[in-house]
């Protein structure tokens, strides 16, 4: 698609109330872009794409197969040289034989069960996502999900050892999380959000200060991440009180977000999406 009617395709999209927030009929063509860039610099297509093969210039990359139809995402087993490299950030990653003894696939399941309630959610999700990394964490009831612009197809999430309460809930909002973090970086690269990402403004995800750039990823993310809570309430009557608490601790979050601040690093279509994200409930 050409880029002048992607970028219209994408102004009309922001502006346009009816459309869901993870905007989904724009998924395919933002994804197109995403694919082209990645032919030209690495010669990647979604047939041979490999996370190894980005960060480790590697021809070969390691598959755990799935054994069941219900996990439809490519789970990538990193090399030992890029497992020590994040293990020196305190984070490790599930081995094929975990991955296989382990009920970590069945709370995998489960989330992409829940996701697939949200048709127009989970085919973003699939389009986005070709490549997925299981970290194990110690603690259970901890979360660490991540993924980088360098690597635009792949996703990092965490997945309990043990079934616990709400786990696969929490496992589905990684994978929306990170997927949307996705989204809304070829959204940035084919129209420009952020004018100047040099200033500083307070996160309350992060407690911490950080750029215009990472308050609106954030923003975008969990304010999706609300609309898809609102749309699974209705499945999860066990879980209300769990979706209930986690919608409002996000609207409080987005609700703490001085936007006059904000808007002055905003492009003018950044700024109509930020105020989207602001008003924009359900």
């Amino acid at each position: 698609m050409h880029s002048d009617v992607l970028k219209g395709r994408i102004r009309d999209c922001i502006h346009d109330p009816a459309q869901p927030i993870w905007f989904p009929s724009l998924t395919k063509q933002l994804v197109e872009t995403g694919w082209a860039t990645l032919k030209n610099e690495f010669d990647l297509e979604p047939s041979n794409y490999g996370t190894t093969r980005i960060l480790a210039n590697e021809l070969e990359r390691t598959i755990f197969d799935v054994p069941c139809e219900s996990v439809p995402f490519t789970i990538e087993l990193l090399p030992k040289d890029l497992v020590r490299q994040y293990s020196d950030h305190q984070m490790d990653f599930y081995c094929d034989e975990e991955l296989s003894q382990l009920r970590v696939l069945d709370c995998l399941a489960e989330a992409v069960k829940i996701i697939g309630k949200v048709p127009s959610l989970w085919e973003a999700v699939l389009e986005l996502v070709r490549s997925l990394h299981l970290i194990r964490l110690e603690d259970d009831a901890y979360d660490v999900s991540f993924s980088e612009p360098t690597i635009p197809f792949s996703i990092f999430i965490s997945v309990p050892k043990n079934r616990v309460q709400a786990d696969y809930l929490r496992v589905a909002e990684a994978l929306v999380h990170e997927a949307m973090h996705l989204q809304l970086t070829l959204i940035d690269k084919a129209l420009p959000l952020i004018r100047e990402n040099n200033a500083k403004l307070y996160s309350p995800w992060k407690e911490e200060f950080r750029t215009p750039g990472g308050i609106v990823h954030a923003m975008y993310v969990f304010r999706s991440l609300d609309h898809f809570l609102s749309q699974i309430a209705q499945f999860e009557s066990r879980h209300a009180d769990y979706i209930s608490n986690r919608r409002k601790l996000i609207l409080e979050q987005i609700g703490s977000v001085e936007p006059s601040n904000l808007f002055r690093s905003l492009t003018a279509s950044g700024r109509v999406l930020v105020q989207r994200l602001i008003s924009d409930k359900i």
